[in-house]
C-alpha cells in the first residue's frame, strides 16, 4: 500500500493526468481455466512429478445442484491452501504482460490496482484503451469475464485549474471496453477509501459509520445484566472496535492533521466508553 502511495505520487508530480482503475473480476477464483493454470506450470518448468499431482488434483471434480450435474473444468478451489497458489500463478501471466505494456500494476489476489498516467486527455483516453482491450483479450484467455459494473477509475489532475473547462483537457468520462464510467473522486482498495485528495477523511468517515454499527450490537449484547462483566467487555470492544481503527492506520494517518477528523475520532470514542453500562472512566478506549 505504501509503495502505490509513493508510485502515485510521483506520478501525480510527472504528469498532468494519473487514472487509477480498480478492475472487478466477475467469480474470479471460480472460472480460471484448468488447462490454463497447468500450461502455466509448464512454462515455469516446475517438476514434472508436481505438475501431474496438480492435474490430478483437478480431476473427477464434479458440481450438483436440483437440475444439473456436470464435470468442473475450471476454478481454483476457494479455502483450500493451494486454491492462492494456483491463482497467483496463472494471474502473474496477466502482471508480467501489464507491466511489459509499461503500465505500473498492485495486485492482491483478484483485487488490481492499475496507474496509468498521460500528459494529455486524449492520450490517457488512448492508453486506457490500449490496456483494457490487452486485459480483456489475456481475461478471455483464462476463462475470465471483467466486471464492467463494477470497475472503478479515480482521476487525479495536475495543471492550472482555469485549463480545467478547455475541452481538449477536461475529462467527464472515461471509455473502458465501450463501457462509459465517470471517474469517481473516491475509491475503496484493500478496505481503505482513497480519495483525490489523498486526505483520507473519507475514510475516517467509513470506519466512523462501521463503528457506529459494531457499537448498536455490542449495546444489545451488553445489555444483559447477568451477562458479560466489564473485563470481558472491554475484551469485546477491543477485538471488534480497535482492529478496525488499527487497520492500515500508518496509511490514512495523514487525515489527523485536520481538527474535524480529530473531533469526529473523539465523538466515536465516547460512543464507546458510552457502551459500556456503568463505565465512567476517562481512561482511552482506542
Amino acid at each position: 500500500m505504501h509503495d502505490m502511495l509513493a508510485k502515485l505520487e510521483t506520478l501525480r508530480n510527472e504528469h498532468a493526468y494519473v487514472a487509477v482503475v480498480s478492475l472487478d473480476i466477475s467469480g474470479a477464483f471460480d472460472h480460471v481455466y484448468h488447462h490454463e493454470v497447468l500450461k502455466e506450470l509448464a512454462v515455469r518448468k516446475d517438476p514434472v512429478y508436481l505438475i501431474r499431482i496438480i492435474e490430478d488434483y483437478f480431476k473427477g471434480r464434479r458440481v450438483a445442484v436440483a437440475t444439473a450435474n456436470r464435470t468442473v473444468d475450471r476454478g481454483c478451489p476457494q479455502g483450500s491452501v493451494l486454491g492462492p497458489i494456483l491463482w497467483n500463478i496463472v494471474y502473474d501471466v496477466v502482471l508480467q504482460l501489464l507491466r511489459l505494456f509499461g503500465i505500473t500494476v498492485f495486485a492482491f489476489a483478484d483485487d488490481t490496482l492499475l496507474l496509468i498516467p498521460a500528459h494529455k486527455a486524449i492520450e490517457l483516453q488512448n492508453k486506457i484503451n490500449e490496456v483494457m482491450n490487452l486485459i480483456v483479450e489475456e481475461y478471455t484467455k483464462l476463462g475470465l469475464n471483467l466486471n464492467y459494473n463494477k470497475t472503478e477509475v479515480m482521476l487525479f489532475e495536475n495543471f492550472p485549474k482555469q485549463m480545467r473547462n478547455d475541452p481538449e483537457w477536461r475529462i467527464d468520462t472515461i471509455n473502458i471496453g465501450g463501457h462509459v464510467l465517470e471517474p469517481q473522486d473516491k475509491m475503496k482498495y484493500l478496505g481503505i477509501i482513497f480519495d483525490v485528495q489523498l486526505n483520507f477523511i473519507k475514510h475516517i468517515d467509513y470506519i466512523n459509520a462501521k463503528i457506529g454499527k459494531v457499537i448498536k450490537k455490542l449495546s444489545i449484547v451488553f445489555r444483559n445484566t447477568f451477562g458479560y462483566g466489564n473485563a470481558a467487555q472491554r475484551i469485546m470492544i477491543k477485538g471488534c472496535i480497535n482492529t478496525v481503527y488499527l487497520y492500515a492506520s500508518t496509511i490514512w494517518s495523514p487525515a489527523l492533521q485536520y481538527k474535524a477528523t480529530i473531533n469526529s475520532l473523539r465523538a466515536a470514542q465516547r460512543k464507546v466508553k458510552h457502551c459500556v453500562p456503568g463505565h465512567t472512566g476517562t481512561q482511552d478506549t482506542l
